[in-house]
């Protein structure tokens, strides 16, 4: 019986590492969740980012055709300082081509940055929870070979009485035998000497 409850015991303890384990796993995965949602913010702003820069372009385009209009009708000798002008007094600013080129181009490095991040730390938290879950299960493991060695222990001791038992107990019934028939041979000896006749039955 105390043999079984060790079982039992060490069963219970099993189960309750690995329901840890589980529940680790689950935190695990719920920090995978909570990053792919960051990751969807920072697309989005990305996203609203270059809405904004494409809005940029669209005023600066109509702006600028506004000016072009505005310096055709002044015909003015500095076309640079008019043009600056008109931009200042709507609230713009001008901005070289190349330099849209190279926000565009910046906008783009950071994308590429902030993904090989994302998937480094998806990566660095996958793998941290494999490891943890296959430490445990190789204690798991551990444990039940030394429950099932144990168990398996006292059974070839409970084994070896059964047989040491089972052996004395053919034994004593040799020996039982033994003596009722050097009692029946004595018996049938005595009445033969005196004439009677002994049944030798069970």
């Amino acid at each position: 019986m105390s043999e079984v409850k060790n079982f039992v015991t060490v069963t219970e303890r099993s189960t309750k590492a690995m329901l840890a384990a589980s529940a680790n796993l689950t935190k695990t995965i719920a920090d995978l969740t909570t990053l792919a949602n960051t990751s969807e913010q920072i697309a989005q702003e990305i996203g609203f980012r270059q809405n904004e820069l494409s809005q940029v372009e669209a005023d600066y385009d109509q702006k600028l055709a506004e000016a072009k209009a505005d310096l055709r009708i002044k015909v003015l000798n500095n076309e640079d300082q008019v043009l600056g002008n008109l931009l200042k007094s709507r609230g713009l600013i001008s901005i070289d081509p190349v330099e849209v080129d190279n926000l565009r181009d910046d906008l783009a490095t950071a994308e590429r940055s902030q993904e090989e991040a994302i998937a480094q730390a998806v990566q660095q938290a996958v793998s941290q929870a494999n490891r943890e879950m296959q430490a445990r299960l190789s204690q798991q493991e551990s444990q039940h070979r030394v429950a099932i060695a144990e168990l398996t222990a006292n059974s070839n001791a409970k084994d070896d009485r059964v047989t040491m038992l089972t052996e004395q107990l053919e034994a004593a019934r040799a020996d039982l035998k033994a003596e009722r028939e050097t009692r029946l041979a004595i018996a049938q000896a005595e009445s033969q000497r005196q004439g009677v006749v002994v049944n030798a039955g069970k």
